[in-house]
């Protein structure tokens, strides 16, 4: 009887594994003919069907990783590409340190304009697997890509506060830090929006008359007399009027707190501003009081009016600039020639030594040596240099990111636009820009 068990037992493994062998033969006779299929199809560029026959056959083996990335390649050379968008992203969950299908949706990405989904997938890989040299490459070289807008102006001002002056022909109009006109060039002169809601006003000249306007271009206040000059409206309330040569501070009232200077700064960080008063240079703060007793032969002012920028302040004693911070103090001895204003602290300035301009950190160490014909300060990693009688763009490693061919160019904002000047000033936008450093 025992024997009859034993050889009952040995017929049914042995049937068992004829199954699991014939199956499995027949398993992949119908992969091959499935890619066969899909193969032939491909020739004749059916697409639909091809695509058909090669989900089958990954129905059959689901690990093979080429017959994936190969369907992938089908949908994006059949146009799919919502499909092949789809289909890809799928795999990047499937396969998270894939190089492969990070790099084909990335690309797909930039050759689509989709430029911030490809950085965004990019830096999403190098959070998890930052070694991995080819998708690093790729989010470099995204620095370099950019669009020029190609509207034309006659001058592009400093972004202040988000917003920027542009001139068109001998009119001056308003700009956001995107590039949008928010006020047409129909004024003869301009400044621009504040910084707080209570003031979103700026002030303009037209037909020898001062007034701040609102948003939508309407006169919101007008002074009972004509000023020479007013600006822009700082965080304390207070804003720069010129009347009889001399320079002081009103508010919104037109209530004037003073007015006996040869020039007066905008308050901008850290309520502080710059006054002139007979030729020597003070630092006053919002009680229009002397910080200290120092003075100087002139303070750096931007032209905008502006004389403190990342709470650092350029001050010149006979033919030399310092740095200063907002309570006077020197941070700097008078070294440098020229300068520029740091943009955000954690970014370098550009300063001018020996004849040549290089950069300094915001302790004024020099970081880049002075060999520049001419520079403006890193903004969003890039600095605009000058070499022999063009401009172009530099990372802090002082690679070439945007070739020479600009006649000027100029730091970018914090949307990652800068002002650079062909036969006329344009707005360039860069593509990829690290947003948290401006």
């Amino acid at each position: 009887m025992k024997k009859i068990i034993l050889i009952a037992m040995i017929l049914l493994l042995a049937g068992s594994w004829y199954f699991v062998i014939a199956n499995g033969s027949q398993k992949h006779e119908d992969y091959n003919r499935y890619i066969s299929d899909a193969n032939k199809y491909l020739d004749k560029k059916i697409y639909v069907d091809a695509i058909k026959c090669y989900k089958k056959a990954i129905e059959i083996y689901p690990n093979i990783f080429g017959n994936k990335l190969h369907l992938a390649n089908i949908y994006k050379e059949a146009k799919f590409y919502s499909s092949f968008e789809s289909y890809c992203i799928g795999l990047t969950d499937e396969y998270k340190d894939s190089v492969e299908i990070i790099s084909i949706l990335g690309d797909y990405y930039v050759e689509v304009g989709k430029e911030e989904k490809a950085i965004s997938l990019y830096k999403s890989y190098l959070s998890e697997y930052n070694d991995e040299n080819v998708i690093a490459e790729k989010l470099n070289e995204l620095k370099s890509a950019f669009n020029i807008n190609y509207n034309n102006y006659t001058d592009i001002s400093t972004f202040h506060n988000g917003y920027a002056i542009f001139k068109k022909a001998n009119k001056y109009g308003i700009m956001d830090n995107n590039g949008d006109v928010i006020v047409k060039a129909i004024y003869d002169n301009a400044g621009v929006y504040s910084r707080i809601d209570s003031l979103k006003l700026a002030p303009v000249l037209l037909e020898d008359e001062y007034f701040y306007i609102d948003l939508e271009g309407n006169r919101r206040l007008v002074a009972d007399i004509n000023y020479d000059y007013l600006g822009s409206f700082s965080n304390n309330g207070l804003a720069v009027f010129k009347k009889d040569n001399f320079y002081g501070y009103l508010d919104k009232e037109f209530n004037e707190l003073d007015g006996k200077y040869d020039y007066a700064s905008t308050f901008y960080d850290n309520n502080v501003a710059a006054i002139k008063i007979n030729e020597k240079w003070f630092l006053i703060n919002e009680s229009l009081e002397k910080i200290n007793s120092d003075q100087y032969d002139e303070i750096k002012v931007d032209d905008l009016g502006c004389a403190v920028r990342s709470n650092i302040i350029f001050a010149r004693q006979n033919d030399k600039y310092m740095m200063i911070d907002v309570n006077g103090n020197r941070i700097t001895e008078p070294i440098f020639e020229d300068v520029d204003f740091f943009i955000t602290l954690n970014e370098f300035a550009a300063v001018k030594i020996n004849g040549k301009w290089g950069f300094i950190d915001y302790k004024g160490n020099i970081v880049i040596e002075p060999k520049y014909n001419n520079a403006f300060s890193f903004s969003c990693g890039l600095a605009p240099v000058l070499i022999e009688d063009k401009w172009r763009y530099i990372d802090i490693n002082e690679n070439l990111v945007i070739s020479p061919q600009f006649n000027m160019a100029k730091s970018f904002n914090s949307s990652g636009i800068a002002a650079v000047l062909k036969s006329e000033w344009q707005l360039l936008q860069l593509k990829y820009y690290e947003k948290g450093v401006n």
